[in-house]
């Protein structure tokens, strides 16, 4: 595994971007257009030897031209030029590339073969080839051909796939979930999962990493990777190719050979990654993550309006490995002031019967347990976390984290706001419907670092 230079490829403070074109549609008009819309702070040029100027930027004839030395260079021009431009790119002395270019085959005397070759040289790093690109919102870089650029946030997205991220970028788009860093990584020429898997767990701005895979190329590589990664934040991976059609079909994708599934599932479970089944859980947990810090243990607290979806939540929540939290004596007299006496305290949750009473007193609630209990995300706030782990409870008892119910339910007992204006002000707070935030939600006890990251550290 090697960060070698991924600062400079993924934070460049000077870009030049190859093959960039007037003609509406093409990819390099897109690029251009995504890094002017984002506002790169750094040196910015165009380089085609067709043109003079594109769209208002003065374009050089050559990577040599260029009236500064680029770090990062985003090529888009023919897979025959690749080879060529990157040993061009390394004489000028370019810190790495981006190939967004497709085509440049697999294996010994490909196009691939002689661009890895080109830029090995010199020392530079290459992301791709066949990929969507690279898209930083930290240093206002948007080097991809995707249609909206994520907002600022705390997740990593690295993805086999560009149409995943792509997709990933406009499904946060609606709902207000940031990214520190989306990587398209293609066909992995040279910079790999297990290299941006070391590279996002020591970014400081990164508080979780999501993965799509495909196939893993050196097995060795990404399990170090992973483990090392998993034990400082929560990883959540989606693989596809489960079955022997899908894993046909992801070799054809980006020359990758997909392995057995039951393999894959064996390796997530001991590098202590959490494995969800499709894009729908991917983007739940994407949510909840994104909103909420990694839980150090697995203890729940759930406060809700309404006596079933109490049960359903607790179900699911031992089903997952998770353990109710006990709710301390001294925090259940807080919420003896706010809730009606018909709450129900064995089992801390408000019955069918008291529903709408604590509907109402959401916020006499959430300030009732503010003392030692926290905050959590708009999306997640109906729940709450004990925190700590057995390590950490040898050392300091920690009381749960309870979240007031976020959104009234919609039927039963429990009708909830009383009033359309109310219901309306949800609506737009949180967006999703509640069924969709608690099946985010119930993965929160897998993502705890200390009973699966820690554990795998375990068995090293």
């Amino acid at each position: 595994m090697s960060t070698y230079r991924l600062k400079n490829l993924l934070s460049p403070h000077s870009v030049a971007l190859v093959g960039a074109s007037p003609r509406q549609g093409s990819v390099g008009r897109a690029i251009l257009n995504n890094i002017r819309k984002a506002q790169f702070k750094g040196e910015f040029g165009l380089v085609n030897p067709r043109y003079h100027e594109i769209d208002g930027v003065a374009a050089a004839g050559s990577i040599a031209k260029l009236a500064f030395a680029p770090e990062l260079v985003v090529l888009t021009a023919p897979a025959r030029t690749i080879p060529g431009l990157i040993d061009e790119a390394g004489r000028r002395g370019a810190v790495g590339a981006v190939i967004v270019s497709a085509g440049l085959g697999h294996g010994p005397g490909s196009l691939a073969d002689a661009a890895e070759r080109a830029a090995q040289k010199y020392g530079m790093r290459l992301i791709g080839p066949n990929c969507l690109g690279i898209m930083m919102p930290g240093v206002s870089l948007n080097a991809s051909f995707s249609a909206h650029m994520p907002a600022a946030g705390n997740l990593a997205l690295i993805s086999q796939s560009g149409a995943i991220a792509a997709g990933m970028v406009d499904w946060a788009a609606q709902r207000a979930v940031g990214f520190s860093g989306i990587v398209s990584i293609g066909d992995q020429l040279d910079v790999d999962i297990a290299d941006l898997l070391d590279y996002f767990a020591l970014d400081e701005k990164t508080h979780a990493i999501l993965l799509y895979v495909e196939a893993i190329k050196d097995a060795r590589k990404f399990m170090s990777a992973a483990r090392a990664a998993a034990r400082i934040k929560p990883v959540v991976v989606v693989k596809s190719g489960r079955m022997a059609q899908g894993a046909r079909a992801a070799a054809t994708h980006t020359g990758a050979l997909a392995g057995a599934d039951a393999v894959y599932d064996a390796a997530f479970q001991r590098a202590g990654i959490l494995r969800v089944s499709d894009l729908r859980e991917l983007f739940d947990c994407a949510e909840t993550l994104g909103r909420l810090k990694a839980p150090p243990g697995k203890r729940l607290a759930i406060l809700t309006n309404g006596g079933g979806i109490g049960v359903l939540a607790v179900d699911r929540l031992a089903e997952l490995g998770g353990i109710p939290a006990d709710i301390s004596p001294a925090i259940r007299d807080k919420l003896d002031a706010v809730l009606p006496p018909t709450w129900s305290k064995s089992h801390c949750n408000g019955r069918h019967r008291c529903g709408r009473e604590i509907s109402r007193r959401t916020p006499h609630v959430a300030e009732a347990s503010a003392g030692g209990l926290g905050r959590g995300g708009p999306a997640d706030q109906r729940l709450a976390e004990r925190r700590g782990n057995s390590e950490l409870s040898n050392r300091r008892r920690r009381r749960p984290r309870l979240y007031a119910p976020g959104a009234p339910s919609r039927g039963g007992g429990g009708a909830g706001a009383g009033s359309a204006r109310h219901a309306e002000r949800v609506r737009a707070r949180y967006g999703r419907g509640a069924a969709d935030r608690f099946r985010g939600a119930g993965r929160w006890p897998l993502l705890a670092r200390s009973d699966r990251g820690q554990a795998a550290v375990r068995r090293l």
